[in-house]
């Protein structure tokens, strides 16, 4: 049964409760020691600040059919609405979402979606038209993406994003369920043109785009408000999910929470940036490079069920399919050698390990894309606690090459 929209952020589950506990806290704070009155201080102005940040990114750009979704953090939107102008905001937020690295961290956090995986190599496509600024091509293909990827999360009714009324895009306990978020969203999206629209738009019409009535839709505003609903409507799958019973976070663990968050942050933006590790110069005990050498001798011996421990956990008890890939196409394929060059770290969370093997028929230059996740399969940075996994379109990506082998095997 669809939720009611949250006409502010205080009326979210979360935030509601946790005001609750700081207000239960005050009244006794004058028993407090004075560095529990000062924490207790902290956690109250980190609450008005995400609160008011909140409310004033829907105030500015709400009816600008924008969503606030839980993956942009709080330092960058206080640096979008600083200025306070809508047409400022709104400008900022667009360069938000062209710069490569915002993206692809956005878009790194979408591999906790099983759903997703057959429609990675696409929303690579996407990312790249959206970074080559063809922009009419990214946003057709975020749609198309968005409404495969409802249709396969809602698998009772079959109905993809946009087959939903607004009233049912509303999340329980996320940001986007905000009155102003996607149920509003919605209303717009799934807006009918029985005519053809000349002028430009700057609102992702679905109907109206891929039925062909609104041909002048090239600019950035569609494309990013495109990305921003992809994300969005990550959050509102989350909020679908049934959630295990979890213990009542105490009032100083979601402070120290909301911190680590903040510190991970910083230290992405400060201190992080892309790199290679060279494959013997550095410590791989933690590295990609060490699960890779160990994927290769697996390979090398045919252990399908060794290889199968470097998938993601979702992949692993799902998709069969490419169980059975590994299997048919990979473990009949016979590794003389294979050397790995080196690591390139394209995102906090994300690997490239740049390979070579040699068959007896020929050589071949290959690249496995890893990500690093937690036990809940969310993508964390490289330096915090979790395991690298290879990225399961890395598998469907090396078809021609099994193609290729298969010719020369014959032959022979």
């Amino acid at each position: 049964m669809p939720v009611d929209a949250y006409k502010s952020v205080l009326e979210m589950p979360r935030f509601k409760e946790l005001k609750e506990q700081l207000d239960a806290r005050c009244l006794f704070s004058n028993f407090l020691p004075k560095e529990s009155r000062e924490d207790l201080r902290k956690a109250r102005a980190e609450l008005s600040k995400i609160v008011e940040l909140a409310e004033s990114f829907y105030n500015l750009l709400g009816n600008r059919h924008w969503v606030l979704h839980e993956s942009l953090n709080m330092t960058d939107l206080e640096y979008i609405e600083a200025s306070g102008d809508c047409d400022t905001v709104e400008h900022l937020l667009i360069e938000h979402y062209c710069n490569t690295e915002k993206l692809t961290f956005y878009i790194s956090r979408l591999r906790q979606h099983s759903e997703l995986q057959a429609r990675w190599n696409l929303l690579m496509r996407a990312k790249e038209d959206h970074l080559a600024e063809r922009y009419d091509s990214s946003a057709l293909k975020v749609i198309s993406i968005m409404d495969g990827f409802v249709n396969d999360v809602d698998k009772e009714n079959r109905h993809g994003l946009f087959a939903h009324k607004p009233e049912e895009m509303v999340g329980f306990d996320c940001l986007g369920g905000h009155h102003l978020g996607l149920s509003n969203v919605m209303s717009v999206a799934t807006k009918t043109f029985r005519k053809r629209v000349d002028e430009e738009i700057f609102e992702v019409y679905r109907n109206g785009i891929l039925h062909g009535n609104i041909p002048n839709y090239n600019n950035p505003t569609v494309s990013c408000k495109a990305w921003n609903y992809l994300f969005a409507v990550s959050d509102w799958v989350n909020s679908l999910q049934p959630k295990p019973p979890e213990k009542k976070t105490s009032l100083v663990e979601a402070i120290k929470h909301h911190r680590d968050a903040q510190h991970t942050i910083k230290r992405i933006e400060n201190d992080w940036s892309k790199h290679v590790d060279q494959y013997g110069e550095a410590n791989h005990s933690a590295s990609p490079m060490k699960e890779q050498a160990e994927f290769f001798s697996n390979w090398e011996k045919g252990r399908v069920g060794k290889m199968i421990n470097y998938l993601p956990r979702n992949a692993k008890s799902h998709n069969t399919s490419l169980i059975d890939l590994i299997k048919t196409s990979y473990i009949p394929i016979k590794i003389v050698s294979w050397t790995i060059k080196d690591c390139e770290y394209s995102a906090p969370a994300v690997a490239v390990v740049n390979t070579t093997i040699k068959t007896p028929h020929d050589e071949y230059r290959l690249s496995f894309r890893w990500v690093k996740t937690d036990k809940n399969n969310n993508p964390v940075c490289e330096w915090e606690d979790g395991e690298w996994n290879i990225v399961p379109a890395t598998f469907s990506a090396l078809n021609d090459i099994v193609s290729a082998e298969r010719l020369l095997f014959q032959s022979n």
